[in-house]
This record gives C-alpha cells, sequence and structure tokens, in this order.
C-alpha cells in the first residue's frame, strides 16, 4: 500500500493567504496529497483545496475584505487613535459587537455557502479534516469528510474559526463550538489519525515549535517574521502574504536558498564561505592565526579586535560566538553549517537596512551594495536610525551593547586606529541577560564589513 501524504494547514485569520502561496509552490513542485486536514482559516482553505479548485480560492483570497468576514468591521490596520477622535465610525461596531456577543460573522457565512461545493468535496480523493473545540466542556472535535454532509459542511467550517472572544461562539447541533485553534492550531496528530505517514505543514505564525519539529517525515513551512494581524485584510498584506507563501515553500524545498530571505542558489560565493570559516574559528578559539598579514586597515582592525576576547566580551557569561550561532541556527539543526552563517550575517545587514523579503535576491548583488554602505560610513546613519526607533522599549543594557556596536561601525567607517578604541573595548561589561538579538544583528554587521575587506 502506497504511504498516504497530508497537508494541514493551521490556522491564523487573514494570515491564510500565505498558504495560498504555499500550496501554488507545492504544485509547481509536484507534490501531491492523499487528505488536507486544516483548523480555522486553514479549513477553510483545505476544503477549497480538496474541491480541486484552486482558481476559486485566489478568487477568494483577491476579492476578500473586511467587510467580506464581518459586519460593521474596522479597519485593523488603523491606529485606535484614529477611531478615539472618530467616535461615529466605532459605535456601529460596538453596537453590533454588544448584540452578537462578538464580531457578527454573517458575511463570512455567506463566503463559505458562496464558495464551498459538497458535491465535488465529497467525490474529491482527497480525505478532509477539520477541529473544533465544543464548550463549555473543552471537549475537542475532529471532524472528517465522512461525517459532514452537504446541509453540515460550512457550519462546520465555520464552527472550526470561530475565535472566540472576537468573533461569537457558534451554535450548532444543540452544542457550542469555538475555534480549533484552542485545541490544536496545526493538526497534524489528525493528519496522523487519518492514516497519513508523511506530512508537509504550513503554520501561519514565526514562532510556532511542534513536537513534530524533528520528525524526517514531516515538512514544517513557517513564516520567517511576523504575517501581521489576524484580522487585516488590506489588499498589500494579502499579496505580501501569498508572495511570501511562495518564496518561503520554494526555499524550504530548496530552489531558494537562506534564512530569512530567499537568494539564488548559484549567487553564494563560495570564496566568502571560506574567509567566514576562517574568521570564526579563530574568534570561536580565541587564537589568531599568526602567519596571516592583514592588509587594509578595517582587516587589521577586526585582527586585533578579536585578539582581544572582545567578541566574546559581548556577552559576559555566553560568548558572542554562542549567541550568534545560536541566532544563525535557523532551523535548530544539531550542527550548524558555515553556510548558515553567512545567511545570518548578510541577512543581519539586510534586517536592518530594510531589504524587501518578497523578491529573490543575488547574494553578490547583497554584498557588493553592503561593502559600498560601509566603505560610504552610510551605515552608521542606519544603525542610529534603529536605535531611536527602539529606544522606549530597549533596556538600559541594550541600548549599551548597541551603543557599543555603533561606536565600533564609526571608527572603522572613518578609518580609525585600533588603539583609539583599544581601552574602551577592553573595558566594556554588558549584561548577558539582556542582551537583545538586535545587538547581535549589529555585531553581525561588524563581522560582515571586516570579512568583505580581507
Amino acid at each position: 500500500m502506497m504511504a498516504k501524504k497530508a497537508l494541514v494547514l493551521g490556522g491564523g485569520g487573514s494570515k491564510g493567504a500565505y498558504q495560498v502561496g504555499a500550496y501554488r509552490a507545492l504544485v509547481e513542485l509536484g507534490h501531491s496529497f492523499d487528505l488536507v486536514v486544516g483548523t480555522s482559516i486553514g479549513a477553510l482553505n483545505g476544503a477549497l483545496i480538496v474541491q480541486n479548485d484552486f482558481a476559486l480560492l485566489c478568487e477568494l483570497w483577491e476579492k476578500i475584505s473586511v467587510e467580506k468576514v464581518i459586519s460593521h468591521g474596522l479597519n485593523f490596520t488603523q491606529d485606535m487613535d484614529y477611531y478615539f477622535a472618530n467616535t461615529q465610525k466605532i459605535l456601529p461596531f460596538l453596537k453590533s459587537y454588544a448584540q452578537n456577543k462578538g464580531m457578527d460573522t454573517s458575511p463570512l457565512q455567506g463566503i463559505l455557502n458562496s464558495y464551498l461545493n459538497w458535491e465535488r468535496i465529497e467525490s474529491s480523493k482527497l480525505d478532509f479534516g477539520l477541529v473544533t473545540l465544543e464548550i463549555p466542556s473543552l471537549t475537542p472535535y475532529e471532524v472528517r469528510k465522512n461525517m459532514m454532509t452537504k446541509d453540515t459542511l460550512s457550519s462546520w467550517v465555520l464552527a472550526s474559526a470561530s475565535c472566540f472572544p472576537a468573533f461569537p461562539i457558534f451554535e450548532f447541533e444543540g452544542k457550542s463550538f469555538i475555534d480549533g485553534g484552542y485545541y490544536d492550531n496545526v493538526p497534524i496528530d489528525l493528519a496522523y489519525k487519518m492514516g497519513a505517514q508523511e506530512v508537509v505543514a504550513v503554520s501561519l505564525n514565526w514562532d510556532f515549535e511542534s513536537k513534530y519539529d524533528t520528525n524526517p517525515l514531516v515538512t514544517h513551512i513557517r513564516p520567517s517574521m511576523y504575517l501581521g494581524s489576524m484580522l487585516d485584510f488590506s489588499k498589500n498584506a494579502i499579496a505580501q502574504n501569498i508572495t511570501l507563501g511562495y518564496l518561503e515553500t520554494m526555499r524550504a524545498f530548496g530552489k531558494f536558498v537562506g534564512q530569512c530571505y530567499c537568494f539564488a542558489p548559484k549567487s553564494i560565493d563560495e570564496a566568502l564561505e571560506a574567509k567566514i570559516h576562517t574568521l570564526l574559528r579563530q574568534i570561536l578559539s580565541q587564537e589568531l592565526n599568526k602567519s596571516y598579514e592583514a592588509t587594509t586597515l578595517s582587516a587589521k582592525f577586526g585582527a586585533q579586535m578579536a585578539s582581544t576576547g572582545l567578541f566574546s566580551k559581548i556577552t559576559s557569561q555566553t560568548p558572542f560566538c554562542d549567541k550568534l550561532l545560536q541566532l544563525a541556527n535557523f532551523h535548530k539543526e544539531p550542527k550548524v553549517r558555515w553556510q548558515e552563517v553567512l545567511f545570518f550575517l548578510v541577512e543581519s545587514y539586510m534586517s536592518l537596512c530594510n531589504f524587501e523579503r518578497t523578491k529573490v535576491w543575488d547574494m553578490r548583488e547583497v554584498l557588493a551594495m553592503a561593502r559600498k554602505h560601509f566603505e560610504s560610513g552610510a551605515f552608521s546613519e542606519v544603525l542610529e536610525s534603529a536605535r531611536d526607533m527602539d529606544s522606549a522599549t530597549e533596556t538600559k543594557e541594550a541600548k549599551s551593547a548597541f551603543d557599543m556596536m555603533l561606536y565600533m561601525m564609526r571608527g572603522m567607517a572613518s578609518g580609525a586606529r585600533f588603539e583609539h578604541f583599544k581601552k574602551q573595548l577592553l573595558e566594556y561589561k554588558p549584561n548577558a541577560e539582556l542582551l537583545e538579538p538586535k545587538s547581535v544583528k549589529i555585531s553581525a554587521c561588524v563581522l560582515l564589513e571586516i570579512i568583505l575587506n580581507l
């Protein structure tokens, strides 16, 4: 008997657009499935996939808006100060919310009735399942296709998507249901119960972790960034998330490379990888290659900086490189490859400079831009801007680390001699526990500057 393969789609409201792009990529990659299971918006997307109507799925997301999901809905990308100043805009929403004990989801019910086709789902070779939660008993319902009928299909999907307290509790067949995400937001368990041996799961939260993450027969695709509010149905957000879903699924299956950005595989510079390998090996061992002669001022600066043990001092208890490698190990593999470190260094620079994520980048072009950016001294302005943006939330210790990185970058850009910085660097004592990832990204940019000048 052939091994069954399942597509599992997680919940997340409007972020479900990501799954549209992901499924398009899976089809282009030649994947086929025996069953589809989903929670909440994943149940709706999954139902349209089971009825073999990807064009209709795309149409739904092209036409969707908050008004087509809830009555008297708010623009959830609008600052609340706008509504405080324009109370006439929010009063209908509040009245509707009070009357319905949640948002009025009758428009969503209309979408389900219009788009779902029971005959096509029933006759499909793909099995289908979804998850919802009955209250107050908190009993999970794992509903399979053979438990549904033409009259109950859309009700079961809505039961799975009733995200209480935003949406009202869904009353159905004498019982009360809320969003299946309260029980299992990425229902891989249900897929296995339905006979799957291999799973491709698409979750909608970048920080979602599953007990199946180490299972070699589970490919877990998750966004590399926050996709926004679950009720942000703006055209730009939908289009961005569809594109991200497509690119990141292609990356997950090796068509692109990278961690948070997508790079053309042939654009990776092997010579640069070798430089990173050499430099970080020296820093990790806190030893310098005595036969190496730095030929540029920046390279000399970096070599001397490494010799002081500064990179280990960036955190007082956890060495800087441990922190860097921890962040660079995006996929939590047992061993970090040097290419992953390269991605982390380059993507730290791209992230701080707000490079667009919805395109495929050429690594060589990015490195050329970075080199020019560093040489001009303009990168210091980027760091100052990033620091100012986060000044309200950063701890005193994190600011101190941030300032030290900025200080170092300014010195390197201006060609200052190492001796000018030595005393300050040696006296620097940051707090390891309060050091934030952004400061490590700044440090990564310092390393990238050094490497590009080796």
